[in-house]
């Protein structure tokens, strides 16, 4: 076996550099124990979720191992009991099934939810939790209609009581804050959406939805697209995929933002060592604008809504879908 001898030449070389390579090594190994092990925790395979859950993983400094409840009660017990045994430092609840079920078993893992359209009604609270509102605050939909359609003084609304009463008396003061009269019919199902909407006939100059599962049924946001093509009057609605489907415009949260935006959160309760019960639930930071150019042209509004609606979209930063 051949020995290996430093010589004084070779000494004099290494000597000065032997405070940083221990540096080096110290701080990497204190950077592999800090790292924190993260169980990121879906709802089911949707685009979205993952869109999420990739840029969070992208902005995450921790150890990320990703659970899929597949969308079945069964599996998501299953995952919760795994995520009891392996006691990872932190869990990114993504979606309603994996927030509620995580908050509901999980006392002493912090916990921060994403996804989830309507934290307030899951019940997502506790000590251990705060997370991301996936609906964006009424003021910033409202605000942004009235600036993409100036001359619009008189908003239709249809809703269900029971879904959407309280928020929609939210809107409605906003609403008069703004220069707008907010013009609302309640339905019992959503079979009396087109009877609704026959009592706003004349009497609107643009239409808007709240998120209420009542009214937001196939058939429901159907009628709400014909009946403000028919009329000629913008239709704001609340996902990229609803313009798709005829809406003119839409304003929603950008889920990959929604990452990033949890790895922040997730930072402060790691790094900087923050509770989580003094984290208040946050809107979502990033947005993004989907416009219908097809809808537009029927309307008779291609080109004016368009250049406001491009003009805001740049001077916000945010990135536009345009569907035909």
């Amino acid at each position: 076996m051949r020995r290996f001898r430093m010589t004084n030449t070779m000494h004099g070389r290494f000597w000065p550099w032997l405070p940083l390579m221990m540096a080096l090594i110290v701080f990497g190994l204190e950077g592999q124990a800090l790292a924190a092990r993260i169980a990121v925790v879906k709802s089911s395979g949707l685009p979205s979720y993952n869109e999420a859950v990739t840029a969070f993983t992208v902005a995450s400094r921790d150890e990320v191992v990703e659970y899929n409840m597949d969308g079945k009660v069964e599996k998501a017990k299953q995952v919760v009991l795994q995520l009891i045994k392996k006691q990872p430092d932190l869990v990114l609840a993504v979606g309603p099934l994996a927030a509620s079920l995580t908050v509901e078993n999980l006392k002493k893992i912090p916990i921060v939810f994403c996804m989830v359209p309507t934290f307030a009604a899951t019940q997502l609270e506790g000590d251990n939790v705060t997370g991301i509102s996936l609906t964006l605050p009424l003021k910033t939909q409202l605000k942004t209609l009235k600036l993409m359609a100036e001359n619009v003084t008189r908003v239709g609304l249809v809703y269900h009581e029971a879904s959407s009463g309280p928020r929609v008396e939210q809107a409605r003061k906003i609403a008069a804050r703004l220069g707008m009269t907010l013009e609302t019919r309640k339905v019992r199902n959503s079979a009396g959406v087109v009877g609704a909407l026959g009592e706003l006939r004349g009497k609107i100059d643009a239409l808007w939805v709240v998120p209420d599962k009542m009214v937001l049924t196939a058939a429901g946001h159907a009628a709400l697209v014909d009946f403000a093509i028919r009329s000629k009057i913008p239709f704001f609605s609340l996902t990229p995929k609803l313009v798709k489907a005829g809406a003119l415009v839409s304003l929603s949260a950008d889920y990959a933002a929604i990452g990033r935006q949890a790895a922040q959160l997730v930072r402060k309760i790691i790094t900087d060592r923050i509770s989580p019960s003094l984290i208040p639930v946050s809107p979502p930071e990033g947005l993004e604008i989907a416009m219908n150019l097809g809808t537009a042209k029927k309307i008779g509004v291609e080109c004016d809504i368009a250049l406001a609606v491009f003009t805001y979209a740049a001077t916000q930063g945010y990135p536009i879908k345009v569907c035909k």
